[in-house]
């Protein structure tokens, strides 16, 4: 038995990056592309990309008035890698714990 994203985990990378990339950066934990996006079907995410739009667009709406388009566009990409890297970080960290407890 080997370690799953869970629906939860994989709502929260679509938010941060593609599904495509999500299987390059955990081929051992992700499913095939299709049964993501099955996946995501069931829970009524239909389009990962309108998702992912509207997280840019709340994060935009944190950033104060008067920045330039390229200063807000910089900013957001700085706080969706910065989340990305956290989320991959934790669930590494999650699968290598659910790895040694259950394939000792």
């Amino acid at each position: 038995m080997s370690y799953r994203l869970s629906d939860k985990q994989l709502v929260k990378l679509v938010q941060l990056t593609s599904i495509s990339d999500i299987k390059r950066r955990f081929p051992d934990y992700s499913p095939s592309i299709r049964t993501m996006y099955r996946r995501l079907e069931l829970i009524r995410l239909n389009k990962p990309s309108e998702y992912k739009k509207d997280f840019r667009t709340y994060i935009l709406n944190q950033i104060p008035y008067g920045v330039t388009e390229q200063e807000a566009n910089a900013h957001i990409d700085k706080v969706t890698q910065e989340m990305l890297e956290e989320l991959c970080t934790s669930i590494e960290r999650e699968a290598e714990e659910y790895n040694q407890r259950f394939n000792q």
